[in-house]
């Protein structure tokens, strides 16, 4: 089977000829058929967190594009209406973690495939939030017994941030000694840590413990990362300071010897596992054993939309990576716990928000906390109308107004939704007929008004003061019996004319009827076969006031 496959492979490449890239991608050109797809970007868009690629190609593709080598481009630009992406150097795999240059910013994604033209694109509508915390100091070794003049570095996985410590068991503070250089271990000593960086919290406090081994001892073996909860997946590596030695380890329990499983690669952690170890070197005596416990912990929950200026009535949702966790969160300040509210639904935003969740699971450690926090686009005052929504005569002209400065109005009169692609408001909207304004006022960086909806009808020419109704009807003769005569209708319809028949033109007739109110207008019927009406009836329910049949 893997040789049909090479076949293919090489046969495919033959027949497409890769001619040229762009931007260096690999988008080629010269009539390769074009990449067809969905590409779409996973993970949390803020400063610090890690954003996944994920290119499907379409099904035709599918089996050919599996086999090809696949180039990933990030790139990011300031404002939504900019046109042009500019590229980030260096990110041109399909993983990306989120530098400070990014915060505030739009990032997208472009994906080609060799033996293809054109690229994918993959994107997300809203912009890079500002990191949370800054990512505690880890040392390495991370803690244990050391040969003397052994050296401990420390690092921080936030770009930027500077470290600084304490060795006299004082609390690091900004003012600190700031790390530039491995930290020399002589004697017994204890490193604390915080990293520091402007416009964001300072991190948690490193503590790593050291002791000098004894003379003609190896070192104990130490873990990176150090005992505790971890992520499922985490990769464990065992040192130890003296060179030379072989480390020897164990996972069930028991204590290891020069026996037992020799370390030579990281040790994936997926459940609560307890690592056992000693160093081994000839002529010395063996090292101390290492006991470390791991649990795992659920995955971090994930916040979408992730942080930062977001629409009034924007949802959030949450979601982890840990199957069957439960995730917790607050809006008050709080810490989550398993007693805070459980999430169900989207969380809406109305206000200033920060969300702050955990994912739990039995059996499990509790996630870290996801601190999420969001601002709110300014809502738009809705339009108003005046005069308002009702009857009013033809030729009225209907003003729209908002409250909200430097916005501006855009109106529908045809029944549709009004969006910003709608007639623009800018002189009043003269009524000759019944109609019904749809308007919404919008602002650059604000969210968009609701709608006003305001239905008009026009008057039948005259307000039924003491409650009677003015109404135009027409009809047309329709018996020979009835003509017309000297400008009036004679035969057995003339007694129509008790109604203040008024005729226009022939041979259609107009008339004008007035009733009070609750009264029936019949003007309709096939009374011997005389008249055929427009309308058949009409109930005047209200007590003053005008209308049209």
């Amino acid at each position: 089977m893997k040789s049909v496959k090479n076949l293919f492979l090489g046969t495919l490449l033959t027949a497409l000829v890769f001619t040229g890239c762009d931007q260096g991608l690999g988008v080629s050109g010269g009539g390769l058929p074009a990449l067809t797809g969905a590409a779409a970007i996973s993970g949390t868009l803020q400063v610090d967190e890690t954003l996944t690629a994920e290119f499907t190609p379409s099904e035709g593709q599918a089996a050919a594009v599996d086999l090809l080598e696949k180039h990933y481009q990030w790139q990011r630009k300031a404002a939504a209406e900019d046109a042009a992406w500019a590229n980030i150097d260096e990110a041109v795999s399909a993983v990306y973690t989120l530098a400070p240059d990014d915060e505030g910013k739009y990032i997208q994604v472009l994906v080609t495939v060799t033996g293809y033209g054109g690229a994918v694109t993959g994107s997300r509508e809203e912009t890079v939030a500002q990191g949370g915390p800054v990512s505690t100091p880890t040392a390495h070794p991370s803690a244990g017994e050391v040969d003397s003049g052994s050296t401990v570095t420390l690092s921080t996985g936030t770009t930027g941030a500077t470290i600084h410590y304490t060795t006299d068991g004082g609390t690091p503070t900004a003012a600190s000694a700031q790390y530039t250089s491995a930290i020399p271990i002589t004697a017994a000593t204890t490193i604390k840590a915080i990293a520091v960086k402007a416009g964001r919290a300072d991190s948690g406090m490193l503590t790593a413990a050291y002791t000098i081994v004894a003379p003609g001892t190896v070192a104990q073996p130490s873990a990176d990362p150090p005992a505790g909860a971890v992520n499922s997946g985490t990769q464990v590596t065992l040192s130890t300071t003296t060179s030379g030695a072989t480390i020897y380890y164990t996972l069930n329990g028991e204590t290891p010897t020069d026996q037992s499983t020799p370390y030579s690669a990281p040790i994936s952690i997926t459940a609560a596992t307890t690592i056992k170890a000693i160093a081994v070197k000839a002529e010395l005596t063996n090292s101390s054993v290492l006991e470390a416990a791991y649990t795992v912990k659920a995955a971090k929950p994930v916040a979408d939309p992730a942080a930062g200026l977001v629409d009034y009535g924007a949802t959030v949702t949450l979601s982890t990576t840990t199957s069957g966790a439960t995730i917790y969160y607050t809006t008050n300040g709080d810490a989550p716990t398993d007693q805070s509210t459980q999430y169900s639904d989207p969380i809406t935003i109305t206000a200033a928000t920060t969300i702050k969740a955990i994912a739990v699971k039995s059996g499990w450690a509790d996630s870290d906390v996801l601190e999420a926090s969001y601002t709110v686009k300014e809502k738009v005052a809705t339009p108003v109308a005046t005069p308002a929504a009702g009857a009013v005569a033809s030729g009225t002209t209907v003003t729209l107004s908002t409250t909200t400065g430097g916005a501006t109005i855009y109106y529908t009169t045809n029944g549709d939704a009004p969006t910003d692609q709608s007639t623009q408001y800018s002189d009043p909207i003269t009524i000759n007929a019944a109609v019904t304004i749809k308007a919404i006022a919008v602002k650059t960086g604000g969210t968009d008004s609701d709608v006003l909806t305001a239905a008009y009808t026009i008057s039948g020419g005259g307000q039924g003061g003491g409650g009677s109704l003015t109404a135009d009807v027409s009809y047309v003769p329709t018996n020979d019996a009835v003509t017309w005569e000297s400008g009036a209708w004679t035969g057995t319809g003339a007694a129509e004319e008790t109604w203040g028949l008024t005729v226009t033109e022939m041979p259609v007739v107009y008339f004008s009827v007035q009733k009070t109110a609750g009264q029936t207008i019949t003007v309709g019927g096939t009374d011997e076969g005389l008249v055929e009406m427009a309308e058949t009836g009409y109930t005047w329910d209200e007590a003053t006031a005008s209308d049209t049949l």
